[in-house]
């Protein structure tokens, strides 16, 4: 049996895989958060780790004890570059749901490689409390990668999303003189 676990309740897109490999069809789940409402669902799978089952009807709980859920969020929206005059790179994201009801910020992560995973090292910016946030540590039409992560304030946890973005920084258009061909007595177009 697998076991998964929705953080939110059985209407909740948070679905976490908690326990794989049950022979026993009964489970206790030690890790969940206190305060939080949670929807189960359990399904069968073959022994070979094959063919799994639709998942069962779900059921919700949720348990008694400190809050340390961390937030939903759904990760970053957009990352575009600024086409200002010194190279920046503009972040958005929609607002994190806090499940323990404190306060929520965002931290940004970034790097070269788009398959990065979000390390210590990767932290270019935290505990904003805007839904956006302007990167101007860039250099000009290098490819960037940001992954932007919720924390609660209350408790310290950090949800894990993995939407990554990326993009790179360019300067704005601006009007020129071009030369229309390679010859002697062209014409400059402006």
């Amino acid at each position: 049996y697998t076991v998964e676990r929705i953080l939110g309740g059985c209407s909740g897109s948070a679905v976490e895989t908690i326990a794989s490999g049950l022979a026993n069809p009964s489970y206790s789940d030690t890790s969940a958060s206190g305060v939080v409402t949670y929807g189960y669902r359990v399904r069968s799978v073959a022994a070979s780790g094959e063919c799994a089952a639709v998942p069962s009807t779900c059921v919700e709980a949720s348990t008694t004890g400190s809050c340390t859920a961390p937030p939903l969020f759904g990760g970053i929206a957009s990352a575009v570059s600024a086409g200002s005059a010194t190279c920046a790179i503009e972040l958005a994201w929609p607002a994190a749901q806090s499940t323990c009801s404190s306060t929520v910020t965002y931290q940004v992560y970034r790097s070269p490689d788009p398959a990065f995973e979000p390390a210590p090292g990767d932290l270019v910016a935290s505990a904003l409390s805007t839904l956006g946030w302007i990167d101007s540590s860039v250099s000009d039409a290098a490819p960037y990668t940001y992954v932007v992560r919720a924390a609660d304030v209350g408790n310290g946890s950090v949800e894990g999303n993995s939407v990554r973005l990326s993009a790179r920084a360019t300067g704005p258009l601006a009007d020129g003189d071009f030369i229309s061909g390679a010859e002697l007595g062209t014409p400059i177009l402006s």
